[in-house]
């Protein structure tokens, strides 16, 4: 009896999880703002824009939504610089903290419970239901997990991900620094360099900087724009580039005189103490 029940709760959730009433519109927009309890791996590029978003829906009861599994281990470490997934319980921690843990590597993505209002968002009850998010960050296709490899792989042909972003530094008024930008594969893309919001440079992968003075201080940004399709582009994370003039060395700020100041008070309280009980 008990093995009729397990197999009939597979079967209602095979069901659930075939539908095809979504509870969201295809072009929608992401939900900024939702809440997600992370158990596993929490994400770093979620919904930024820099990564396509993957938000599967499961529960620990689900048989598909277990099969599923190392269907969507696979396709986070095939596109680890390029998608973020994320598997979203409505569970209390209770029940699915144990499951993960149980689980090991064999669910290495981003793992979350209690979500209540993402479920409310992207779905209505079925379960295995994932959703793809693009980097402008609109719903672009939704359905079972099972189905997610050729849409998610069609997502990124048509993306573009950095893969290195500039890096700044302190200088002194003379020396040279080339700033650069590195793609996770070669596609046709624009790049259009800032510098505090001001435009500066050329459309190419990297920004040079021969003998910088005070003019070149500042924080630099560069958008990357696919030529073929100019509605997706991606920024860079900000590069901030400080010029001191030729020989002076960086002032401490305020937070540094103090710690300093901190540091030679408790420096000299020790020295006292030692001297007292030497005496």
């Amino acid at each position: 009896m008990k093995k009729r029940g397990w197999v009939l709760l597979f079967l209602v959730c095979t069901l659930m999880a075939s539908s095809g009433a979504w509870a969201i519109a295809i072009g929608s927009p992401a939900h900024l703002y939702l809440t997600y309890n992370w158990v596993k791996n929490p994400p770093s590029h979620f919904l930024d824009g820099s990564h396509i978003t993957v938000i599967e829906l499961w529960a620990t009861w689900c048989g598909p939504c277990y099969s599923a599994v190392p269907v969507l281990t696979q396709l986070q470490s095939q596109y680890q610089d390029s998608v973020q997934i994320a598997g979203v319980s409505r569970e209390p921690a209770d029940l699915v903290v144990p499951y993960v843990e149980d689980q090991g590597d064999r669910m290495n993505y981003s793992v979350a419970y209690r979500g209540e209002f993402v479920w409310a968002y992207y779905n209505d009850g079925y379960y295995s239901h994932a959703v793809i998010i693009d980097q402008s960050l609109h719903v672009i296709w939704q359905g079972s997990a099972f189905d997610l490899a050729e849409p998610l792989a069609e997502a990124v042909d048509a993306g573009v991900f950095v893969k290195n972003h500039p890096v700044g530094g302190v200088l002194t008024e003379g020396q040279d620094l080339t700033l650069s930008v590195e793609l996770t594969r070669d596609v046709p893309v624009s790049y259009a360099w800032t510098r505090n919001g001001q435009p500066v440079g050329g459309n190419t992968a990297t920004l040079s900087l021969p003998s910088v003075s005070s003019a070149d201080h500042g924080d630099y940004v560069c958008t990357i724009t696919r030529t073929d399709n100019p509605d997706v582009s991606v920024q860079t994370s900000n590069a901030a580039v400080r010029v001191l003039p030729s020989g002076d060395l960086p002032l401490l700020s305020f937070s540094g005189m103090v710690a300093m100041a901190v540091v030679l008070l408790l420096g000299g309280i020790f020295v006292l103490r030692y001297k007292l009980n030497a005496a």
